[in-house]
């Protein structure tokens, strides 16, 4: 919902509020009960409807309406602040030193020392309608982050006043908007990241080109500089690539061509595609117990795609000269894959991040083996758009076992 619709709704709280003030006059009509029920009708929709959180305070500064969608956001019920002070749901859910950085903006643009009791009343003198994003801390514990609009209560006059000059409260409408903020910084982290993996082969061609369109590299040295250029183009489409199929894959788009397929061919052909990478890393690819006949219905070449990431992944963090194993075999209706490396293992830290985007061991500009973090990722989005689940296994010292289950195909 956008901050447009945000204020419609506090114009329509405001309003729903300044009509109660109407109901006393509404007294000698005769349809009084008919225009009380309406308004009732309409302050319980605001109330208990939709997501927006909505805290009132009276002209004594006491919280005087709480309702469900506040309760969702800030972690206590309604019966917690009732009837209490403002200041002590802002006390017991705001981060004091975002007030205190809040205050002291304020007082720069004011003009004048603001302390935190008058920090929300300068922001609606200064604004009218006070909107800022805040991080709330539940009643659990937990950390939300959350848009506040607070403005003041009118009546049906449009006045913030009575006749004593008091004023009537204010009205505070928050929007949970953590998951909002978690997607930004998500995607702040995939463009520094792609930045990243992008640049470095880029700067590496562009190196070598450089050098020889000035002819300044000698003729021994040609042939070692355009294999340079060559893998770093290479390492280039890779990443190209798999950024597409990341794009493909959280739009809903990836396309399958799915066809009954022998487990036992398609491993054989995962390991020959794969023979020159893992030959460089001094790797021996096994084929361990297969089931005959175990076959699948999936797209071929993205059940193919899966085994190469997975055969990369163990070449890269297992001990050279060793093995890597491959099997599959039926179980209860699956036909059961898996690659298991004799490595160091996953570190303990690490494991619950192995199929997020991006991820990687050893995240450092120096980290040994080359990868952009995305064939996990990718890895497991085809194995459950094929129908199955993909996990692991793994002991520090002793290597690990990625697993995936596709649903078995029977004539």
């Amino acid at each position: 919902m956008g901050l447009g619709a945000f204020k419609s709704l506090a114009d329509l709280w405001r309003g729903a509020l300044g009509s109660m003030g109407l109901i006393q006059e509404l007294s000698a009509r005769k349809d009084f009960e008919k225009e009380a029920r309406l308004h009732a009708l309409l302050l319980r929709a605001v109330m208990n409807g939709g997501k927006h959180g909505i805290v009132t305070t009276n002209p004594k500064k006491e919280i005087s309406m709480y309702n469900r969608a506040a309760e969702q956001i800030f972690g206590y019920d309604a019966a917690h602040f009732m009837g209490k002070p403002i200041g002590e749901l802002v006390n017991t859910v705001y981060v004091r030193s975002e007030l205190e950085k809040e205050a002291d903006r304020l007082g720069r643009e004011s003009g004048k020392t603001v302390s935190l009791r008058e920090l929300f009343l300068v922001g609606m003198e200064l604004y009218g309608t006070y909107e800022r994003e805040w991080t709330m801390i539940r009643g659990d514990g937990s950390k939300k982050s959350v848009l506040m609009s607070l403005t003041p209560m009118l009546d049906g006059n449009g006045m913030r006043w009575d006749e004593n000059g008091m004023p009537h409260g204010n009205i505070g409408i928050y929007q949970d908007i953590t998951e909002r903020k978690e997607i930004e910084l998500l995607k702040n982290e995939f463009i520094s990241t792609v930045s990243h993996e992008l640049r470095t082969p880029l700067t590496s061609i562009r190196a070598v080109l450089g050098l020889m369109a000035a002819e300044a590299v000698p003729p021994e040295k040609s042939k070692e500089l355009v294999q340079i250029a060559y893998q770093n183009s290479e390492r280039l489409v890779l990443l190209v690539n798999d950024i597409l199929d990341v794009e493909s894959m959280e739009s809903g788009q990836i396309q399958l061509h799915t066809i009954p397929v022998n487990a036992s061919e398609i491993i054989q052909q995962a390991i020959e595609i794969n023979a020159a990478y893992t030959d460089k890393f001094r790797m021996q690819v096994v084929r361990k117990e297969i089931t005959p006949n175990a076959r699948v219905k999936v797209d071929p070449d993205r059940l193919t795609q899966v085994l190469t990431n997975l055969i990369s992944n163990a070449a890269k963090y297992s001990t050279p000269d060793s093995e890597i194993w491959l099997s599959a075999d039926c179980k209860e209706g699956m036909v059961h894959f898996r690659v298991q490396d004799f490595g160091s293992g996953i570190p303990e830290d690490f494991r619950s991040k192995i199929f997020e985007r991006f991820s990687r061991a050893d995240s450092s500009d120096t980290r040994q083996h080359l990868g952009n973090g995305l064939g996990l990722y990718i890895s497991k989005k085809l194995v459950e758009s094929m129908r199955g689940s993909i996990g692991f296994e793994t002991e520090t010292g002793s290597g690990t076992t990625v697993f995936f289950d596709l649903p078995q195909f029977l004539d």
